[in-house]
């Protein structure tokens, strides 16, 4: 990485056209390929795509061989000009080992053998794919393009689509205009000649058996176009050493190859270039791979205007099991619930979680005002008159789901949680379903309410020190409730879902100091640490962002 290690990204389609970009792991001749982008958003080519193209002529090679048992005169001994049919095309999309990358693609057809090619120069029969040697993910992230090609008259004249992922461009798209028809429209990376100069790599020159003056890093060289001289059988475009258009024959290994490739715009490339003036991209791994302890978010997943950064809790073979790494929010366990016969329940709450306001809002997108609705005879909603002090109602609020990115919300997996239900309810406990839930004493690593396994610990939580939590800047900063141990720099209680099982009110809480403690459910100082879980398969960033949190990619983006 030349000394180089990104510390933020971005998409790569913030960058501008002419940016230059690279993988690291995805090389030629055993150095990373520097690509420059050619196109945004380009007509013709897949939808939110990011069009790249070799900043460099990376080798110099035929476009076609000859055809020895061709019964046309010029493809038998100078190569064919149907792209659809060309070695180079079928090497630029290979992956296959050394000599193994060609078969042949029409009867007459034959491979780039010494024997095949112009004066026996730069034969890569023997190569592997271009793609060889290509990172999985790059791979990978290539995007079938649909390419119009003029066939010459020799093949009926006209056009015809190939569907490639790695191609060379066409005179329309390097700006020269129609080869009798469009193939394509002009990429915005081109404007003139000196746009279209390129200049060979020190490999590429090192590389080839041909040699010449001229052919060297500090002037430019030749490179082909997938467009044929369609009046002949065996001319193929190519952009000359001034940046014109010029043809050579198919067989001449003479000539540079410019790959092009698309890419979806939602890959992430690093926030400032590296040494060489590429911005390095970077990659998704399943977030399976994190260790528990990472934090990750999703860039458009808020809550209280500031991202949620959720840490990696726990692992099972299927899910990751996520709980927000702060507390982010103060707010009841469940309201005061006045006409309710049971005094304690009237006065202070229920602690039975299933029938809880913190579960319901939890577990809600609606909008603004519209999340509750009364989910037994004496519910009553956290508003003003019905929690602790009159302190950080939460009616009126939207659920809290409502303000997850749809993706995010579509991926959230259904949980299935025990909770211990308290004796006046009938005691022992209730399975219920959730979206996202409160952790347990069980899950947190703290005794079991009446022996009761409400779950299994998370291997997040060890000890006191691990079960700590300190509240968000916006948590503090939106609490009714004010103190001078609410800070962002002292940790704070957070609810539990567990009831005190010989109680109608008290609920559990994660104490300051990490110890088990509990209190009424109408107590509106106490924070919220959501948790939820996602398919292990869900795509994060394979490095973290500037805050140290790994990034969600979402399939839909």
């Amino acid at each position: 990485m030349m000394g180089f290690k990104p510390k933020n990204v971005q998409p790569i389609s913030n960058l501008p056209v002419g940016a230059l970009v690279k993988d690291i792991t995805t090389k030629y001749y055993g150095a990373p390929i520097i690509w420059t982008i050619a196109d945004k958003n380009h007509a013709g080519y897949p939808a939110n795509s990011v069009t790249l193209l070799s900043k460099h002529i990376l080798t110099l090679k035929c476009v076609d061989a000859k055809e020895p048992s061709n019964d046309n005169s010029d493809r038998r001994d100078n190569g064919n000009n149907r792209y659809l049919y060309s070695n180079i095309g079928q090497w630029l999309n290979s992956a296959a080992a050394a000599g193994a990358w060609y078969t042949a693609q029409h009867s007459a057809d034959e491979p780039p053998n010494s024997a095949n090619v112009w004066n026996r120069y730069n034969e890569y029969d023997a190569e592997a794919g271009f793609q060889n040697d290509f990172s999985a993910n790059f791979r990978n992230a290539l995007l079938s393009t649909s390419l119009t090609v003029i066939k010459a008259d020799v093949d009926g004249g006209g056009t015809e689509t190939v569907v490639d992922k790695v191609f060379l461009l066409s005179t329309t798209e390097v700006g020269f205009g129609d080869e009798s028809y469009a193939e394509g429209s002009t990429l915005a990376l081109f404007s003139d000649n000196t746009s279209r100069l390129a200049y060979p790599t020190a490999l590429c020159v090192s590389n080839s058996e041909y040699t010449n003056e001229s052919l060297n890093t500090g002037s430019p060289w030749d490179w082909w176009l997938r467009t044929p001289n369609a009046t002949t059988a065996h001319w193929q475009r190519r952009v000359s050493v001034s940046g014109r258009r010029a043809d050579s024959s198919a067989t001449y290994g003479n000539r540079g190859v410019r790959p092009a490739c698309n890419l979806p715009s939602s890959i992430l490339v690093s926030n400032t270039p590296d040494t060489d003036g590429a911005y390095i991209i970077r990659w998704w791994m399943p977030i399976s791979n994190l260790p528990v302890g990472a934090i990750v978010k999703s860039v458009n997943t808020k809550y209280n205007n500031s991202v949620i950064r959720f840490i990696v809790g726990h692992k099972t073979a299927n899910r990751v099991k996520l709980i927000t790494e702060k507390i982010i929010t103060l707010k009841c366990f469940d309201a005061r619930e006045p006409s309710n016969p049971d005094s304690g329940r009237e006065q202070y709450g229920n602690n039975r979680y299933s029938q809880s306001n913190i579960d319901q809002w939890l577990n809600s997108a609606s909008g603004a005002g519209a999340w509750y609705s009364a989910q037994h005879t004496y519910d009553e909603p956290p508003n003003n008159e019905n929690v602790w002090d009159n302190c950080n109602e939460y009616d009126a609020e939207a659920g809290f789901l409502a303000n997850f990115e749809e993706a995010f919300r579509n991926a959230i997996l259904d949980t299935t949680i025990r909770v211990v239900k308290s004796s006046v309810d009938g005691g022992e406990y209730e399975d219920i379903t959730r979206k996202v839930y409160l952790l347990s004493n069980t899950e947190v690593g703290l005794p079991n309410e009446k022996d009761v396994a409400e779950g299994s610990k998370w291997e997040l939580f060890s000890d006191d020190n691990s079960r700590k939590a300190y509240p968000t800047a916006e948590a503090v900063s939106t609490s009714e409730y004010t103190s001078t141990n609410l800070a962002t720099n002292q940790p704070w209680y957070w609810w539990l879902r567990t009831p005190v099982a010989s109680s109608a009110r008290a609920v559990r809480f994660v104490h300051s100091n990490g110890n088990l403690s509990d209190i009424s459910a109408y107590f509106s100082t106490r924070g919220v640490r959501p948790a939820l879980e996602l398919p292990r398969t869900v795509m994060v960033s394979d490095e973290p962002d500037i805050d140290g949190a790994y990034i969600i990619q979402w399939r839909d983006n």
